[in-house]
């Protein structure tokens, strides 16, 4: 996840960023996928996903694929400073 936090100069993304960072060190989830795409009907390239949890975050400037990806079956969450790391971990899987 800290793959994210030079893609973005907003401090309070950043901030969100290192929250989410925080929550996913001490639980095992599934690993996330970062400079992939997720092939569809149309390729989706979220700024990072968990494959089998069927979970994206989007940075902001990355709104059109948001919108793409939340026709599926996904959750689907744009990085911001109201984004709460229980709500997006709450779908992924954890593992072990």
């Amino acid at each position: 996840m800290s793959q994210l936090l030079p893609l973005t100069s907003d401090k309070d993304v950043k901030i969100t960023i290192k929250k989410l960072i925080e929550y996913s060190s001490d639980i095992n989830f599934e690993h996330p996928r970062v400079d992939e795409s997720i092939q569809l009907d149309v390729s989706i390239w979220p700024d990072l996903f968990w494959g089998k949890s069927k979970v994206a975050l989007f940075l902001p400037n990355s709104k059109t694929e948001y919108d793409r990806l939340r026709i599926y079956d996904w959750h689907c969450y744009i990085i911001t400073e109201d984004l709460d790391p229980e709500t997006v971990f709450e779908y992924v899987i954890k593992e072990g």
